[in-house]
């Protein structure tokens, strides 16, 4: 399968769920999952929205055991967050919770709805398989760590791969670049970031910061 295909198919999945109502055969295909009926209506009465509706930051330990919850549910911390833990850092500021299913996804994402700190994102074989920054590929669960050959070589030399495909989006990628940078002393490839820095519409501010971190 294409990554084209997998983005189709994937945001596809996203947005029958993200405009679900009671009379569409998604609604019965999870009910009869076990998923509450109760929480699946309070989401479609609620907009459709990613979040409750003046979500407020948990108490820390909140948090934890919510995140716990969801890595016992199947989920998988990926990102930042996962790049932080391997590098025993402090400090993280949201979390990205992968699922591999729609049902799982589904499930994941009521249950942490009050939570704006908490992303629960959609996959099918790999976290972040859409998503094209190498220092992205780690991510770990009630089994540990999983991490890419190429996220360990990147957090060894500093230096990360962009793995350009027609499913990226230039601006956020270049977004994103800036943030490993920052965060973690990466550096990119400057052709790369500078393909993406061409297209028509970028911000130049965001180029301009993002070129900061090529090499």
């Amino acid at each position: 399968m294409t990554d084209r295909k997998l983005w189709v198919e994937l945001r596809s999945e996203l947005y029958e769920f993200q405009t679900i109502t009671n009379k569409l055969p998604l609604y019965e295909k999870l009910i009869s999952t076990g998923i509450h009926q109760e929480s699946l209506d309070h989401y479609i009465m609620n907009g459709h929205g990613r979040k409750k509706k003046l979500s407020t930051i948990l108490p820390e330990e909140t948090t934890k055991f919510q995140l716990n919850n969801l890595l016992e549910m199947g989920g998988c911390i990926s990102g930042g967050a996962s790049v932080r833990k391997w590098l025993y850092l402090d400090g993280v500021k949201d979390y990205d919770v992968f699922f591999p299913n729609i049902v799982s996804f589904v499930k994941g994402h009521l249950a942490v709805f009050d939570n704006p700190i908490i992303d629960v994102c959609l996959y099918r074989n790999t976290p972040y398989e859409l998503f094209d920054i190498t220092a992205s590929e780690s991510s770990y669960s009630n089994n540990g760590f999983l991490n890419s050959e190429k996220f360990e070589l990147t957090m060894e030399t500093g230096m990360s791969d962009i793995n350009l495909s027609t499913i990226v989006d230039p601006q956020s990628t270049l977004r994103r670049i800036s943030k490993y940078g920052k965060l973690y002393g990466l550096k990119f490839p400057v052709q790369k970031v500078m393909l993406l820095a061409m297209t028509p519409g970028i911000d130049p501010d965001i180029v301009k910061e993002s070129m900061e971190y090529t090499i």
